[in-house]
């Protein structure tokens, strides 16, 4: 199986966990990096509006074709309890034929329920799995374990 890791991470926490999972399942990865000075508290609150206002990110440009994988795990913080809008924009540049989805979350609040209601009406399907971490368990080596489960699971369904 062909996976591809598509994270981004304004604080480095969702990277962590991305980077983990890219590991464990032996598969390349590719960062969305958008264009907006997310740092301190402006960034945090333009972040989270941006999220709960379900808006899209100008993102640089991807190296990247998810299509042409068997899975895509996308990583993501939520803000505001939905997925971060670069990431909404990563996948509106596949508007058709993406793969499988599983969805990991880093999150200070909201669940892994609401992450998966929003990437469903993003992308029109529903995750495969999903997994919301919080950004003290994104940080935890010990949190490989929940990783490993979480993947056991996404590759049982893959069968």
């Amino acid at each position: 199986m062909k996976a591809l890791v598509a994270y981004y991470s304004r604080t480095g926490k969702t990277r962590t966990a991305a980077m983990q999972v890219s590991e464990i399942l032996g598969c390349g990865s590719e960062e969305i990096r958008d264009t907006a000075r997310r740092s301190g508290l402006l960034g945090y609150l333009r972040s989270g509006l941006e999220g709960a206002m379900r808006r899209k990110a100008r993102i640089k440009k991807v190296s990247l074709d998810p299509r042409s994988y068997d899975l895509l795990i996308v990583a993501t913080p939520l803000w505001a309890g939905k997925i971060s809008s670069p990431v909404r924009s990563y996948l509106s540049l596949f508007p058709r034929g993406l793969p499988p989805v599983a969805l990991l979350c880093t999150a200070s609040g909201g669940s892994a329920d609401d992450a998966s209601n929003d990437l469903k009406r993003t992308i029109g399907a529903a995750p495969i799995a999903s997994l919301c971490l919080s950004e003290d368990q994104a940080d935890d080596p010990r949190t490989v374990v929940n990783l490993r489960i979480f993947l056991d699971g996404v590759i049982e369904k893959m069968k």
